[in-house]
């Protein structure tokens, strides 16, 4: 069940796409959503235009607490507005590193889901999402769900909740932690679920890369077959609906948005870096691409160590 969701803020209109699902999934759950910005010390804008001449006497304590109190009152005034839709709204400041707080105070507040947007490059000094997203999924193991620039360039605003949430699955017990999220998730706003295992279609021999011969491609997507009618056989009781698809591509990452695309799914679930090198699973490099290619919101865990 989902109680508690984080959205960090940063002030930007960038950073407030992930209301709309947040806001969702606390009308059909009830879950109490937490707004946080992360204060950061800064000096004037125009401070590195002009000389120390221009800035002697500036007080920049004061200047700094300006800001904290509109930081505040910038949150607030979201707070407000969600409340007004009967929904239950906290908000905190923090202070520190961002993706640090973020991971502590997410886990301070027992967030089921961290609900955030990434690569937000508006080069003002005080917008942060655009960096700090792709720090925190690199090291809290909170689920999250990240909403990113399409391929074209806009942002790609979430759905007001999923329908259709599309799982990568690689075979290894570690893809598989993601099937809890996903299962909250999907229980709490009746999407669909499917269990897709994308196969590489080619073979890797040092540096050599060639294509898999038809029989072994057969074989291999045999397995791959029975391997998710298992998991989702296991998982079905725990969901609204469970399907399977398998396919071989060139490209897991870019087989996985197909995928997606094909079965209609609004959402991808995928389980993200546990080991670094060789020793990570498939899908600790394919969640990278997937996140940079497609323009779909992402339902991502970094696994327990």
């Amino acid at each position: 069940m989902i109680r508690s969701l984080l959205i960090p803020l940063d002030g930007s209109e960038f950073s407030e796409r992930s209301l709309p699902l947040a806001r969702a999934v606390a009308r059909r759950t009830g879950a109490t959503l937490h707004l946080a910005h992360v204060h950061r010390t800064h000096v004037p804008d125009h401070f590195v235009s002009e000389t120390h001449l221009h800035v002697q006497g500036l007080d920049l304590a004061e200047h700094d607490e300006r800001h904290r109190v509109e930081e505040r009152a910038y949150l607030d005034a979201r707070a407000a507005e969600l409340r007004g839709e009967g929904l239950t709204a906290e908000v905190v400041l923090l202070d520190g590193n961002v993706s640090d707080e973020l991971d502590r105070y997410a886990r301070q507040v027992s967030a089921d889901l961290i609900v955030i947007t990434t690569h937000g490059h508006t080069g003002a000094n005080r917008m942060w999402l655009g960096s700090s997203a792709d720090a925190l999924l690199r090291h809290t193991r909170v689920p999250m769900v990240v909403l990113h620039p399409a391929t074209t360039g806009g942002v790609t605003a979430a759905p007001e909740a999923p329908t259709h949430i599309i799982v990568a699955l690689d075979g290894s017990k570690r893809s598989e932690a993601i099937l809890e999220p996903v299962s909250a998730l999907a229980q709490a706003v009746g999407a669909r679920v499917t269990l897709a295992h994308v196969v590489s279609a080619n073979s890797i021999t040092g540096a050599r890369i060639s294509p898999l011969g038809p029989t072994t491609l057969e074989s291999i997507l045999g397995m791959a077959d029975e391997y998710v009618t298992q998991v989702a056989e296991r998982v079905a009781p725990e969901l609204p609906e469970v399907d399977t698809r398998v396919m071989a591509h060139e490209s897991v990452a870019i087989g996985l948005t197909a995928a997606a695309a094909s079965v209609g799914a609004d959402m991808i679930a995928i389980g993200t870096h546990g080991y670094g090198g060789l020793r990570r699973s498939v899908l600790g490099s394919v969640s990278d691409k997937v996140l940079r290619s497609s323009p779909l919101p992402l339902l991502v865990q970094r696994p327990e160590a």
